[in-house]
């Protein structure tokens, strides 16, 4: 069977894509408020959102409508299949970590889910559903957490903010500084897979190739051949692909160790099928010893997913000691784990930083300066510090493992000793205590996203090179492979055009929205352009994007681009009318 299109991966990302692309009416990223006050920061008139609210009158229309009026507009959508490794389910991966870890909120503020009808949908939801109880208030974004006593005292100083006003969160977004649980997120999920009828498209399979042929079938369209494991063939004239980072999570230099070490089973990543048991070995202990002797664990890696893999390990046994490793030198507590400008609801100002950037490169150090390694939020600092508070944690800075041939496994007493930890490299080098010995090693380092690391698209690289940048590919503006390979990204892989929220829910509808509109061209049904039937795109009516353009063209698209921004606001050219107006102001 011949699809339209091709959706790579059923997380989130793929989520948003699917439910995207069967909205007829999808409601903007960011309101007029919003927008208002970004071309009023360019001149000059730094306003805030509620001094925007109070001189103009919002929309209340938030297109999230009816469950018949969703089920009509999702009849318009293209033909679709989903195609996941691990489950023939929507967020199975997802599900199975949060589960895992046990994770009892998720760390993204409200306005960031798949749901491309409403951006406040997930707070609707939660009102609808008499749930709002679910929703947990992130510290250290709208200023409640000064004391009264403390702004006095600023104001007797007469400190000037840090933030600038431009990018101030108002005081009254603070319902949307809400995280909701992780219970109340896959409700919504599941109710936005109603809506549309995307619940049978879903496919388990893994793909093992994919090929392009410009004329596919001897016809004028291009056609994708995607080969599986079960050695079936699919194909398709667009392919999206939504899979996260798709490199397996790695334990740097595991492969150098001796073969005997590598057969422990007591040296792991928490993304691994098994990452979150502890050994068979470390159970017996807990169960059949009674010594007052701690059992040493050793966990790499300061981000949350560590500290929520502690929680879980010292909730539950109380005879286990942990040992945290991190190679910066002090643990780092933010809201996100990417500065706050680049997640709050001011940030299309800071977006428009990184699209107008004059290089890759610059969008690569613009990413790397937005991370910063990994960090935990406010609640997982507080619980980490009364773990080390009661001795059951010990936190070890500016420190990193190295696995090499000097570390020894002992298999009689299931223990590793020996182990060579060092400073980093740009921290000299002191001489330490003698590490404890360790009964189990878990790795909770993030997976780097590498194009040339995916197996499946090899094939692709062959036959069209793509340029990549630090393993991120050099997307077209519409997330496209090049405008002659309607291969799309969106994820992790696309974060060179959506910026360092890419890999986040903050990208999945910007990832989304941005692919629509090119999917809509390229099949013709983007403006009103459907068969006599309704049901899809009329094979007669679909254009291919044209690969040779005049100026006069290109003109024409950043124009037609710069009005669409007004309403999706994450399209390609969203800040091009910026310098249009600089030119003319000046």
């Amino acid at each position: 069977m011949v699809y339209d299109i091709a959706i790579i991966g059923a997380g989130p990302c793929g989520l948003a894509v699917a439910a995207r692309l069967s909205e007829k009416t999808p409601s903007a990223l960011f309101t007029n408020d919003e927008h208002a006050r970004y071309w009023k920061r360019h001149r000059q008139q730094a306003n805030s959102l509620e001094q925007e609210r109070n001189k103009r009158k919002t929309s209340t229309d938030s297109g999230y409508g009816s469950e018949n009026e969703k089920r009509q507009r999702a009849s318009f959508r293209p033909s679709m299949v989903v195609l996941d490794a691990n489950s023939n389910e929507w967020m199975a991966t997802w599900k199975k970590r949060f589960r895992d870890l046990k994770i009892s909120h998720l760390r993204s503020p409200l306005f960031f889910h798949p749901d491309p009808s409403d951006r406040d949908g997930l707070l609707a939801f939660a009102h609808e559903q008499d749930r709002v109880n679910e929703l947990r208030e992130i510290p250290n974004v709208v200023g409640k957490e000064l004391s009264k006593h403390e702004k006095k005292r600023q104001q007797r100083r007469k400190q000037a903010r840090t933030t600038a006003r431009h990018l101030r969160v108002d005081g009254r977004d603070q319902i949307d500084y809400y995280t909701p649980s992780t219970a109340l997120f896959d409700c919504y999920c599941d109710s936005i897979i109603r809506r549309y009828r995307l619940d049978d498209l879903v496919q388990q399979v893994t793909i093992t190739d994919i090929s392009y042929d410009p004329h596919g079938q001897g016809t004028d369209q291009g056609l994708f051949t995607l080969s599986t494991s079960t050695e079936a063939t699919l194909y398709s004239r667009i392919v999206i692909v939504a899979s996260g980072t798709s490199s397996p999570p790695s334990i740097p230099n595991f492969n150098q160790l001796p073969l005997p070490l590598q057969q422990t089973g007591s040296i792991t990543h928490v993304f691994a099928p098994t990452g979150t048991n502890l050994p068979p070995h470390i159970h017996q202990k807990l169960t059949t010893t009674h010594s007052s002797n701690p059992i040493n664990i050793l966990i790499i890696g300061g981000g949350l997913t560590s500290a929520q893999l502690i929680s879980l390990f010292l909730s539950h046994h109380p005879r286990i000691h942990i040992h945290l490793l991190l190679r910066h030198p002090k643990l780092k507590c933010k809201p996100f784990d990417i500065d706050l400008p680049w997640v709050s609801k001011t940030r299309n100002h800071v977006m428009s930083t990184f699209w107008s950037a004059p290089s890759d490169s610059d969008r690569i150090s613009m990413l790397r300066t937005s991370r910063t390694g990994g960090s935990v939020n406010a609640l997982f600092a507080h619980l980490l510090k009364t773990y080390a508070e009661q001795r059951r944690l010990t936190i070890h800075t500016s420190t990193h493992l190295v696995l090499d041939e000097t570390c020894t496994w002992d298999p009689t007493l299931n223990l590793w000793t020996h182990l060579n930890i060092q400073p980093p490299p740009s921290v000299p080098s002191t001489a330490t205590a003698p590490f404890p010995t360790i009964a189990h090693i878990v790795y909770c380092t993030g997976a780097t996203p590498s194009l040339n690391a995916i197996p499946f698209l090899s094939t692709l690289r062959a036959s069209h090179p793509i340029t990549t940048l630090a393993g991120l590919p050099k997307l077209s503006e519409e997330l496209s492979w090049s405008d002659e390979v309607p291969c799309f990204f969106t994820g992790a892989l696309a974060a060179l055009r959506l910026g360092p929220g890419a890999a986040n829910l903050a990208g999945a509808r910007s990832g989304a929205e941005r692919v629509a509109w090119a999917v809509e061209e390229l099949l013709g049904v983007g403006d009103g352009d459907r068969n006599e039937t309704g049901v899809g795109p009329d094979p007669n009516t679909r254009r291919r994007r044209p690969t040779g353009r005049n100026e006069n063209e290109e003109d024409m698209d950043v124009d037609v681009a710069c009005a669409r921004s007004e309403f999706t606001g994450s399209f390609s050219n969203q800040f091009a009318a910026l310098d249009v107006g600089d030119a003319g102001d000046g």
